[in-house]
């Protein structure tokens, strides 16, 4: 802030030692916030700023939301003498702008409150309970501050926007008017009942109040932000950065104008630069949703899918009726091979009675994915049916579904036919690069080498640095087994998106082939937790455990492989090496026999290796089966001689006992005293 005031001549004729606590506080009020800093740092430094200086110093910063800096000044208020019940509001307020709400709750609860701010303290706590134990809480802490003040405007306001903040916009409507009757002209009443219109679209009525807030309290930034975004919703682009600049002057790096300044880059096609200024705003993409929502759509133009994901995420929680939002989320995770979850995502949108074609479209996509090939052509029916209804604009959209029609019958088995219809539509659309991506794809799986490779070609061409056309001459190097090329395809495309999982797939295909089963385990293990519906990736993962000679990891993704793709021989195979290396036979036998026959009439090759495994595993199961049997054997043979044995020494003790009885005299000498006076030696009889 100090830096944005700067040192003009005039400024330097100004003895700032010598303006008054009166003065000081007449700028404020006038809002002059960068005078006011200017003149106290300039007292501070000459030593003779009082408790006052300071206390009106962290005032200024608290209006502009500096916590650490308002803190600091509190500090040093305390130093100079400042009572403590001055400085417990504002450290407070302070520490709320820090985010740090135990330590802001801890101070009110601890602190001198004056009888003159309690009302205020009580407000302060509802705002603070609500980050701490929810709205619940602070929706208690408004309402007791509408009973102890019932014509104070505080406690509607704050209801207001907790109403707000929960997406109910017409509670928060009816509670702000409530506000507004009590103190029509207070600016925080008029900030918030602009920023209620804006969200109902209301813009010429969202201006008018906001312009009336930004007038009746000079340097409100808040007023500011919602005038700059309403402009911005109105796609006023000029009005909106005067705003900006406007706080700008104030707080040079406001993290709130940053993302508004970045919200316009997006939004006139500069998602690079928006992203760079988003990155620059901290915490704020965390705490505020709109920012979550802005940094979401710039990372999935940027094709970002993954952090685009968890931003677009995060919004929806709170704004579930964003449909942009939901579409753009839902492709983010079509991207990341999460199709499962993209079809969660849009549901609310297929649900609509009036239909929602691009929903239609992505949901019959992410079917495809998943090989649930009738619910793709139910979606294409109904797709056609929306496009229809849709004018001109759906007889374009309509252009695009031959493509997806093509899918369907591809995922159907028919590639000879989704070849050729899509090769009619390329004809006519030669400028459609998806649609030549997927045909050169279907010409590799027909082996057609050539024609995909010239299709590769012209989308490089037309985009140069995209990364389709890098990896399809990657995967037809691969099929040609020229491995170095391959790589080095695989290796552009990744460069030129790093997130691009058929590349990281593909390249860590190659890295198998080669042996190189580390590298391969780097490309996909961080992909498996980010694709848990992608059956191949884990089929691939599981094969690589497999030959690092880790069976039960390769088989924890064989699961779930098998799970997804039950019909696969090939992870049905994998599985049963898995279990045959963890010595469980019998069960390998059995699912490389499941194999077998999923194999059946297709891959001769994998049922006759299959067949040698099965004859091996037989005799190694049979032979376990004979040692088990003379190990049995041998056990029950020394259970037999220990028992016998056992007996035997019974025997001898109950012999030896017997023994010892017969060897005893009759009539043994008696050395006992003769005490009865019989003198015949026995023992004396009882009497």
């Amino acid at each position: 802030m100090l830096a944005a005031c700067g040192d003009t001549e005039e400024q330097a004729d100004i003895d700032y030692t010598a303006v008054t606590d009166a003065e000081i506080d007449a700028l404020v009020e006038a809002g002059d916030f960068r005078q006011v800093v200017t003149i106290l740092e300039a007292q501070d430094k000459a030593d003779i700023a009082d408790a006052h200086d300071y206390l009106v110093l962290a005032q200024v910063y608290n209006d502009v939301l500096d916590g650490v800096a308002a803190e600091v000044a509190l500090e040093k208020a305390r130093e100079a003498g400042a009572e403590d019940a001055l400085v417990t509001l504002p450290l407070a307020r302070a520490l709320m702008a820090q985010r740090e709400m135990d330590r802001a709750w801890a101070v009110l609860e601890d602190g001198e409150i004056p009888a003159v701010d309690r009302f205020d303290a009580l407000l302060l706590r509802a705002d603070i309970a609500r980050d701490r134990e929810g709205v619940d809480a602070a929706r208690g802490y408004f309402e007791q501050a509408i009973t102890e003040q019932p014509d104070h405007f505080g406690g509607y306001l704050g209801l207001a926007t907790l109403a707000f903040s929960q997406g109910d916009l017409q509670e928060a409507r009816r509670l702000a008017d409530l506000a507004g009757e009590k103190a029509p002209d207070d600016p925080g009443v008029l900030h918030v009942r602009g920023a209620i219109a804006r969200y109902q679209g209301q813009h010429e009525a969202a201006v008018d109040l906001l312009k009336k807030a930004v007038a009746a309290r000079n340097g409100f930034l808040l007023a500011h932000l919602e005038l700059a975004g309403t402009y911005i919703d109105m796609r006023n682009f000029d009005d909106a950065q005067r705003q900006l600049d406007a706080v700008y002057a104030i707080s040079p790096g406001n993290a709130m104008a940053q993302y508004h300044s970045a919200l316009i880059l997006a939004m006139t096609g500069k998602p690079g630069e928006a992203e760079a200024l988003l990155l620059r705003t901290g915490d704020l993409t965390r705490l505020y949703p709109p920012a979550a929502r802005t940094y979401g759509h710039v990372a999935y133009q940027l094709g970002k899918y993954s952090t685009a994901s968890m931003y677009l995420e995060r919004f929806l929680k709170s704004q579930p009726e964003d449909r942009l939002t939901r579409l753009a989320l839902a492709e983010s995770n079509s991207q990341r091979g999460r199709a499962r979850e993209a079809l969660g995502v849009l549901q609310p949108l297929l649900e609509r009675e009036e239909g929602d074609l691009e929903a239609v479209l992505m949901a019959a996509a992410a079917h495809g994915a998943l090989g649930e090939v009738a619910k793709v052509r139910d979606r294409l029916r109904e797709a056609r049916d929306l496009a229809a209804k849709r004018g001109p604009e759906g007889e374009a959209l309509m252009k695009g579904l031959t493509r997806r029609l093509a899918l369907a019958r591809f995922f159907a088995g028919d590639q000879e036919g989704a070849a050729a219809e899509l090769q009619e539509y390329y004809l006519q659309n030669q400028d459609d690069v998806e649609s030549m991506a997927v045909l050169a794809n279907l010409w590799l799986g027909q082996g057609n080498y050539g024609a995909a490779e010239d299709l590769a070609l012209k989308i490089r061409e037309r985009v140069p640095g995209s990364a389709q056309a890098p990896n399809i001459l990657g995967s037809i190097k691969y099929r040609q087994r020229d491995y170095d090329a391959a790589l080095k395809y695989f290796d552009a495309a990744l460069k030129a998106n790093g997130e691009y999982q058929s590349a990281l797939k593909n390249r860590a295909l190659v890295f198998i082939a080669l042996s190189r089963y580390d590298e391969a385990e780097r490309d996909l293990a961080p992909l498996s937790a980010e694709a848990p519906s992608d059956g191949q990736l884990h089929a691939m993962l599981g094969r690589v455990y497999l030959q690092k000679g880790d069976p039960q990891k390769a088989m924890a993704e064989l699961r779930q492989a098998e799970e997804i793709l039950p019909a696969s021989a090939i992870v049905a195979a994998d599985m049963s090496l898995a279990l045959a290396r963890q010595g469980y036979y019998s069960s390998a036998i059995n699912k490389a026999a499941k194999a077998q026959n999923l194999a059946e009439g297709t891959d001769p090759g994998l049922v006759n290796y299959l067949a040698d495994l099965i004859a091996g595993w037989q005799e190694t199961v049979k032979a376990q089966a004979e040692a088990d049997a003379e190990r049995e054997a041998e056990r029950r043979t020394k259970l037999e001689e220990e028992r016998k044995k056992r007996e035997a020494a019974k025997q001898k003790l109950i012999d030896e006992s017997k023994a010892g009885d017969e060897a005893t005299p009759e009539a043994a000498p008696d050395t006992t005293p003769d005490t009865d006076g019989t003198g015949d030696g026995t023992e004396p009889k009882a009497r």
